[in-house]
């Protein structure tokens, strides 16, 4: 985690090399963390790097198939490429989760006991 922090920081400050380098030993470090593949991906998706963008962000979605931010940067970037069903098909699956992790209003308009 501190790793993925790392590269955080280094993304934000515009050290895309840097931040590489930590999401990179991230996933070495623990490869069935999704979030260390889908930090990676998305930041070779912005610098424009798809096919290794694709090729880390499926790693994502191996070792979670229900991990949202995966699933929503791949389909976006699958839509860009122009694979339309793929994608809409990612991000349905993100709506949908996302819906169901959404917290629900109570029906009475009461409190929770």
């Amino acid at each position: 985690l501190l790793r993925l922090d790392l590269g955080l920081a280094y993304e934000r400050a515009g050290r895309s090399s840097d931040a590489r380098r930590q999401y990179l030993r991230a996933t070495q470090l623990a490869p069935g963390q999704p979030q260390a593949w889908t930090s990676l991906g998305t930041l070779e998706a912005r610098t424009k790097e798809a096919e290794a963008a694709e090729r880390h962000l499926r790693l994502a979605l191996r070792a979670d198939p229900e991990h949202a931010a995966a699933l929503f940067e791949l389909g976006n970037l699958l839509r860009r490429q122009g694979d339309i069903d793929e994608a809409r098909a990612l991000l349905e699956r993100y709506r949908a989760l996302h819906q169901e992790r959404a917290p629900r209003p109570l029906e009475d308009g009461g409190s929770e006991p």
